[in-house]
């Protein structure tokens, strides 16, 4: 194969592999759409970020009791059961005290699927769990949940708050970003109305 033809054929790569990255990134794009402003899984919602780091809090309302809305969350293990559209698998990897560790691959807008191994602490008597990220190659994430009986005790109000600190300098559109965030949050609110027979 002569010069000229290797050049045009590694430029011809070059041009399609352009074409197929900006066709993936408009599908993704695309796909964030939907999960701009109000969903109905979410209250209330605010989300900044802040040089790499997102802030994130939202609000939940969930028509049961405030203990079993709890107990649902405390078994992030059952999410491929649950969701498996969403969840491709769900591990629990480890268990002791109030501690699990679980390895979770989801899917999310069009993405690859992402993996992570996530530890949760768990604090029944505040009705709080916290979690973070202990494997993810894309971001460092702490998240909160408190859980708060409303008055007469037949519903539960969710506040969760997340921090997610970038690690790689994500070249993702900040709009792809904020949607993928959105989407991992509300599967895993539909994921617990499955659990509780509210879906």
């Amino acid at each position: 194969m002569n010069k000229r033809v290797l050049v045009g054929v590694l430029i011809a790569i070059v041009v399609l592999g352009y074409g197929g990255y900006r066709m993936w990134l408009r599908s993704v794009e695309q796909a964030a759409v939907q999960w701009e402003g109000q969903v109905s899984e979410i209250s209330r919602e605010k989300m900044d970020k802040v040089e790499d780091t997102w802030h994130i809090e939202f609000d939940t309302v969930f028509d049961a009791p405030v203990d079993k809305v709890y107990v649902a969350y405390t078994q992030p293990e059952r999410a491929h059961d649950l969701l498996p559209e969403k969840v491709v698998s769900s591990e629990l990897k480890s268990s002791s005290a109030n501690t699990k560790v679980v390895e979770i691959r989801g899917r999310v807008l069009n993405l690859p699927i992402q993996r992570l191994v996530i530890e949760y602490t768990l604090y029944p008597n505040e009705k709080r769990i916290t979690s973070r990220t202990l494997d993810y190659n894309l971001a460092d994430i702490s998240s909160e949940y408190r859980f708060q009986p409303s008055p007469d005790g037949t519903k539960t109000l969710l506040r969760f708050n997340q921090t997610s600190k970038d690690k790689l300098g994500n070249p993702l559109p900040e709009s792809v970003q904020k949607g993928a965030l959105k989407e991992t949050y509300v599967t895993t609110v539909r994921t617990v109305k499955k659990a509780l027979g509210l879906s």
